[in-house]
């Protein structure tokens, strides 16, 4: 296995993405049986056209293994400020036994420093914590969420 890390366009990715966002979804998703899993790539086209969208993958031998999926812009209580805000990362679980989601998150670090980006913002499913990972690269834990089903 020698997972290469890369920035690709959205749109060149959304045809293969589908296999792995369903299993991201079925490993991590909450309340899955009132809300169904349905990306609206237009939208996702509409960003990356604005210069917001980012992709990075993660491939073995050309097979999409993994992703970080995050919108680039300045956050409105900071203007000033270019910030990466992290939408969605899937590691296949068949890739997890290594170092891959270290590197994946090291490479990410590294192209956002090249665009300006001064804070990378990401979460995790307390269900599916991660903090492991994120103390390990010397991030800190900011924020606690909570959601409710109300639908």
């Amino acid at each position: 296995m020698a997972v290469i890390f890369a920035v690709e366009s959205g749109r060149s990715i959304m045809p293969e993405i589908d296999t792995l966002t369903k299993l991201h979804w079925e490993e991590i998703a909450l309340d899955k049986d009132k809300i169904e899993l349905a990306p609206d790539f237009e939208k996702y086209a509409i960003l990356e056209d604005k210069g917001v969208l980012h992709v990075i993958t993660a491939r073995d031998g050309g097979k999409l293994v993994g992703y970080h999926i995050s919108f680039i812009q300045p956050h409105l209580h900071y203007r000033n400020d270019l910030m990466c805000f992290t939408d969605i990362y899937f590691i296949h679980p068949d890739y997890r036994d290594g170092l891959v989601g270290l590197q994946l998150f090291r490479f990410i670090e590294s192209e956002m420093k090249k665009l300006g980006v001064c804070k990378l913002i990401a979460g995790c499913k307390d269900h599916r914590n991660l903090a492991t990972l994120f103390k390990r690269l010397g991030w800190t834990l900011t924020d606690h969420m909570y959601a409710k089903y109300i639908g």
